[in-house]
């Protein structure tokens, strides 16, 4: 059961970037300013961005 739980939470997750991955697609360019940077254990970094005009 708890293999069966964990298989569908993985499946999920990689569908929902999966899908946000095409949906929301991410530019930065000169008009961009970076606005926070978050760090993840295992040398894993996300920037956010907020682009003007």
């Amino acid at each position: 059961m708890k293999t069966l739980l964990k298989r569908s939470a993985l499946l999920l997750g990689l569908f929902t970037i999966v899908s946000a991955h095409f949906a929301l697609p991410a530019a930065a360019d000169s008009t961009a300013d970076l606005i926070m940077t978050l760090k993840y254990p295992n040398d894993y970094t996300v920037n956010v961005w907020k682009r003007y005009g």
